[in-house]
């Protein structure tokens, strides 16, 4: 009977599953002139969404039968709209005085709402296949329910920018937000940031050849977060008949509330400088240095107040990072011209301070005073037993043991990368276009959820595939060393996260390359056309992982789990 537990085809046929959705969006804006520099500006958008799903499992199908194998069907009518309004109103000014000197600036007001709405039904116990709408289920087997979610934001904002001859400019925004997210004594928050930028290649001292451009720019600020939902900081309350009391529907407390739950708030320093060598190549380098407090998470409570989480400000964490472009041109003669684009970053940050010192976990990883934010807090895997086949691990003290427990995780490696961006290059001649994109990632260390599925070491092997290296590479002789365990059916908890499954992020991956014809303008003009181009595009072309090698698993088949899409669209565009 296991087979055809997962046989699909029956549910393919007789089964109904249908999801239908209509999205519409706009977009008005109005602008009105008062006087020569100054305007008046108001734009509003929304977005609009509305989806309806149709589920039935036939009377035909497991599925649509009761845990005794009877015949029933069930049916499922659901649907959800969510809808998100902006309006932005600002009064605009910009002159320009005794031709050195410009001063722009804005003060304005933005309102926001989204809104979000739920309701279904559930039914079973049908005559027939024919009749699927879930009023007509047995009356003892309906269930209804329906949810809400409001979430309104407001803000008053301004800037101005003051510019002197095009080679000195300063600017300063400010802005109050409000969240109707936070309680009513933290809903509201300040704040600002100011920046100056110089011009140095428009200095009459300037003179150079090569360096035709030459820029220095930084800044300083704060900006703010709140990545909450209204249960945060009010709390909720959870109402059913299981909660009945002296014969009357009963509520309990649902999540606990934090009415002190503020806005998690970043200092921002950055500093950056930009060299432009004889319109071939252009470098620009950017320094960031971030510290972010009143950190959002959600940490554990007194179990007299929630055995579960409650969103809090936990603490403190730097951010740190450099970051660099370049873009050139390498070469652009007789119709043929090659660019590139290359960016390249090194991103670190720390956890300064937590609540009380007290790290917080999220499974396999957590946070931790004095570490990244994704280290990983594993326990660590040992090898296996030469003499048996057995698992090992290591202990909190280092010590080799046969038996697995989370309460020997520690601290390790960590999933932030050393390196990562991007090259984009672009190639033309005549009119063909020739482009191709690679992302890349060097360092960091990930724990992919597949792993511990393929390599269960025979556990599960009657319903679940096993990678070929549970096979290839097990345990099979006494006191020869192997790099898998013994293959067996009964659980040795061998597939449990461990550092085992941790593989080295590092790869290169060709994610898009085009190829485009452009008509000639002499056939355009004949055809009576503005513009008629064909392209051939071709995504997810290659990924290279340096642990890979054929007929085995690695980062690259671990990554995703399944083979990854690999598409090829043919376009035409043609403009009238």
């Amino acid at each position: 009977m296991q087979k055809f537990t997962k046989n699909e085809v029956p549910k393919r046929e007789a089964n109904t599953n249908r999801q239908r959705s209509v999205v519409t969006s706009a977009n008005f804006s109005a602008e009105v002139k008062i006087i020569e520099g100054l305007k008046f500006t108001a734009q509003y958008a929304i977005d609009y969404t509305h989806s309806h799903e149709d589920i039935y499992y036939s009377r035909m199908t497991l599925d649509g039968m009761d845990s005794a194998g009877n015949p029933k069907g069930s049916s499922r009518r659901a649907d959800a709209s969510y809808m998100n309004w902006t309006n932005v109103e600002r009064l605009n000014f910009d002159r320009k005085f005794a031709d050195r000197h410009s001063v722009s600036a804005y003060a304005g007001i933005e309102l926001r709402q989204v809104k979000y709405q739920t309701l279904y039904a559930t039914g079973s116990g049908f005559m027939n296949d024919n009749i699927q709408e879930v009023g007509y289920a047995d009356e003892s087997s309906r269930k209804g329910y329906s949810s809400a979610n409001i979430e309104r934001k407001m803000s008053f904002l301004g800037r101005a920018v003051y510019s002197y001859d095009s080679r000195y400019y300063a600017s300063f925004n400010v802005r109050r937000d409000g969240n109707s997210d936070f309680g009513e004594y933290s809903r509201w928050s300040n704040f600002w940031s100011a920046g100056l930028s110089w011009n140095v290649h428009k200095e009459k001292f300037f003179h150079s050849e090569l360096v035709k451009m030459l820029k220095f720019k930084a800044s300083f600020g704060f900006t703010g977060n709140s990545r909450v939902d209204t249960s945060g900081a009010d709390g909720t309350y959870v109402y059913g008949s299981s909660y009945s009391y002296a014969g009357s529907t009963g509520a309990i407390i649902g999540s606990v509330p934090n009415p002190g739950l503020s806005w998690e708030k970043t200092r921002m320093i950055n500093a950056g400088v930009r060299i432009e060598l004889k319109k071939i190549l252009d470098i620009e380098l950017e320094y960031y240095d971030n510290v972010t407090s009143d950190m959002l998470s959600k940490i554990y409570v007194s179990r007299v107040l929630s055995s579960d989480r409650i969103s809090s400000n936990i603490g403190r964490m730097r951010n740190t990072g450099i970051e660099l472009s370049l873009s050139s041109t390498n070469f652009a003669r007789r119709n043929f011209t090659w660019t590139t684009n290359f960016n390249m970053a090194h991103n670190t940050n720390k956890i300064l301070e937590l609540y009380n010192g007290v790290p917080t976990s999220f499974g396999s990883y957590a946070w931790m005073e004095g570490y990244d934010s994704q280290t990983w807090n594993l326990v660590r895997w040992a090898g296996v037993d030469p003499s048996d086949g057995s698992p090992m691990w290591y202990d909190k003290n280092g010590n080799v043991t046969r038996t697995f427990s989370t309460a020997n995780r520690v601290p390790g490696k960590t999933r932030t990368p050393l390196l990562s961006g991007g090259l984009v290059n672009n190639m033309s001649w005549k009119n063909w276009t020739l482009s191709f994109q690679i992302n890349y990632l060097i360092g960091g260390y990930a724990l992919p959820t597949y792993a511990g599925i393929y390599f269960k070491d025979g556990y599960d092997i009657i319903s679940e595939n096993q990678a070929v290296e549970v096979y290839k590479y097990r345990w099979t002789t006494a006191g020869v060393p192997a790099k898998f365990p013994k293959v067996s059916n009964l659980s040795s908890k061998s597939a449990m996260n461990s550092t085992r499954f941790l593989y080295n992020r590092t790869n290169f991956d060709l994610t898009n390359v085009a190829l485009t014809y452009n008509i000639p303008q002499s056939l355009l003009a004949k055809m009576r056309l503005k513009s008629a181009s064909a392209s051939l595009i071709i995504d997810n072309l290659y990924l290279f992982t340096p642990d890979q090698k054929k007929g085995l698993n690695s980062y690259k088949t671990m990554m995703y789990g399944y083979p990854r899409t690999r598409t090829l669209t043919l376009g035409i565009n043609v403009g009238f």
